[in-house]
């Protein structure tokens, strides 16, 4: 039987990404990731700093991670005791299927 295998999505803010970068990369058990700077439209303008506010966007970063869905639950415990101030969201996607193509 095959473990059910998930992408996990995690998104921090931009000036808070070297923690999370940080923690991924120290675990142990964390797998190959990625991470990707987007702009975040649509928050209350007052959680907007100035720079944020003439913008228009809040800069994030969200880190893509590839585990099996047994261990999601244990790395949201390990990142929550390990960084209690990063403010994080998260979700979780079934794989459905993968692969390669070329080289």
């Amino acid at each position: 039987m095959n473990e059910q295998m998930v992408l996990m999505q995690l998104v921090a803010p931009a000036g808070q990404a070297s923690l999370l970068s940080d923690f991924l990369l120290a675990e142990r058990h964390t797998p190959f990731f990625t991470a990707v700077e987007l702009a975040g439209y649509g928050q209350p303008h007052e959680q907007l700093t100035p720079d944020e506010q003439v913008a228009g966007a809040q800069r994030k970063v969200k880190f893509e991670l590839e585990l099996p869905q047994a261990d999601v639950e244990a790395l949201l415990k390990k990142l929550s005791d390990a960084l209690p101030a990063l403010t994080l969201a998260w979700r979780v996607l079934p794989i459905l299927n993968q692969g390669t193509l070329g080289d």
